[in-house]
């Protein structure tokens, strides 16, 4: 289980023409000390397990690709 960081979030505009208007939040985190992750978030209904579950889906992603090895 990865400890998990939040180290700043902003609001800015979202970029996606079927929300204009509306706003986004960036969160940036950190697990276990690590790089500093970026999430891009719907900031309307933006709860702290909603959080939760974005960095464990975007850790998910990330662990299927750590470690692999590409020839191109």
């Amino acid at each position: 289980m990865a400890e998990i960081r939040i180290l700043d979030t902003r609001r800015l505009l979202a970029t996606d023409p079927a929300r204009a208007g509306k706003s986004d939040r960036l969160v940036f985190y950190s697990a276990d000390g690590g790089p500093v992750r970026t999430l891009r978030l719907p900031d309307e209904g933006l709860t702290e397990d909603r959080i939760k579950a974005a960095v464990k889906a975007d850790l998910a992603e990330l662990g299927a690709l750590k470690g692999k090895t590409f020839t191109l």
